[in-house]
Formats: structure tokens, sequence, C-alpha cells
């Protein structure tokens, strides 16, 4: 691949990063992995003993993985936490009779935005405890790397065919992606609030969103222009982009919106 070419690559698997929730984000992971380790041996969760807290193993390395993606990370870093916290033990007392842990990896679908320090705390915590080689948090931008550092069938394997594309096609379809990504993680927002398990239609979400004073006037109308641009350029009847400015605002609402929201509690 060349250099654009390259960097849709990376677009096109960050949106898939970011569509990717609970069982799909391990499925992406487990794919990408026995490619990049032909002694990487998932593991399928059997009775009701499940898969030991283990979702893959390297045989050659002794290193462990277990996968943790929830709709937003940015919401549940305390359930990640006790998830930690609860699970490695059971993993180590059942796996090491098998293949002994030397490596463990937590792996976090954390959609680019890193995770909380005390995660990073009890994995150093884990390493010690254990006396493992190794532990780390194992986050999107690692898998990544996995897959980016593969032959080029193998990428395309996984994330579907990358076109040889010019550069003034690439800035369009990089914004594309952006802006889709920004967009499913604004749906996301609004379904935590309940919006989507209603099945309100957008138009009349955006106004209760008003009415309960989660956004401004202001807001709402950029909110329904986008929302007019996104129906025919999801469905291929308009190129007609939102500018990065637009974008970049319908994060800051999605961010307040998120971070709005309850946390949960350790």
């Amino acid at each position: 691949m060349n250099a654009t070419t390259s960097a849709f690559a990376e677009q096109m698997f960050r949106l898939r990063v970011h569509e990717s929730i609970g069982q799909k984000y391990e499925d992406l992971f487990v794919a990408i992995m026995r490619k990049a380790n032909k002694k990487f041996k998932p593991v399928k969760p059997h009775g009701p003993s499940g898969d030991h807290k283990n979702d893959g193993f390297a045989s050659d390395t002794r290193a462990y993985y277990q996968v943790y993606s929830p709709e937003d990370i940015r919401r549940t870093q305390a359930d990640a936490l006790r998830k930690l916290k609860e699970d490695f033990s059971g993993l180590k007392k059942f796996w090491n009779g098998i293949s002994d842990v030397r490596r463990y990896f937590f792996v976090i679908n954390d959609r680019y935005h890193g995770v909380y320090p005390d995660i990073y705390k009890e994995i150093a915590r884990i390493k010690k405890k254990y006396k493992l080689e190794e532990a780390d948090v194992f986050l999107a931008q690692d898998l990544e790397r996995c897959l980016l550092a593969l032959p080029d069938k193998d990428i395309f394997s996984i994330i579907g065919y990358v076109p040889d594309i010019k550069p003034a096609e690439f800035l369009f379809l990089s914004g594309f992606t952006y802006f889709a990504g920004a967009w499913i993680h604004f749906e996301q927002a609004i379904s935590r609030l309940g919006y989507s398990a209603r099945r309100v239609p957008t138009f009349r979400a955006l106004r209760e969103l008003i009415a309960s004073a989660i956004i401004s006037e202001e807001e709402f109308t950029l909110l329904e222009y986008l929302r007019h641009l996104r129906n025919p350029l999801f469905h291929g009847d308009s190129n007609k982009l939102p500018a990065k400015a637009d974008i970049d605002r319908l994060v800051q609402i999605t961010t307040r919106i998120s971070d709005s929201l309850p946390q949960a509690k350790p």
C-alpha cells in the first residue's frame, strides 16, 4: 500500500473499532491476533464455566488476553477496574495448570480515549503480586499497530478491500470517516439517555433534548443541519461533508452528554 492507501486503511479500522461493542470487538481482536501470531489460540466459552476468564492465549510466549469492550469505556471504567481485579485470579487458577501464565494483557476497546490511571495501577499490582514477566493494558491503538504490521492481504481480509486512492479522494474519505464515527458516538450517547430504546425519531429526540436542557437551541440547529447532511451522505446520494469545525462541535456535544450520565460505582 502507498502512504495514502495506508492512511485510509487506518481510518477504516478506526471506524470499525468505534462500531464494535462487546463480542464484535472480541471477534475483531481474535481475527487480528490469529494473523499476527500463529501460536495464538482463541478460547470458546463452554458450559456454565465459560472461558475461565481467558479470551485467547499465545502458547509460545505464555501470554493471556482478556477482552473488555463496553458501549462507552469513559462511563464504565469502574466496571473495567472491578473486572480486572476479580477475573485475573480466576484465569490464573484454571489456566496455569494448562500453560503457565507468564504474561497478561487486559484488552480494552477504549475507542482511542485512553483509560484512567487506576487501571494501570491495578495492572502493575497484578504483575508484582503474581510475579509475571509482563502485564499491561492493550488499547485500540495497540490493536491497530498489530493490524497495520500485517501483510496487505491480511489487512484486507480483516477490514475489507482498501482502494488505491488519490490524496484528494483521501481527504473526502477521511472526512467521511470522521463524521460517521462522530455521529455513531452521538447516537450511542442519546441511546443511553433512553431515546433510541423508545424508537423516537431523531428530530423528536433532539427536541426532547432541548426540553430537558441537555442541548441549547443553537446546538439543536447544528445537529439538525448535520442530520440532514448525514442521511443522503451515508446512503450514497450526496458527497457533501460538514465542515471539520462542525464535526468537532458534534464531538464536544457528545462528550458533554456522555459526561453527564451517572458513573458506574466501583
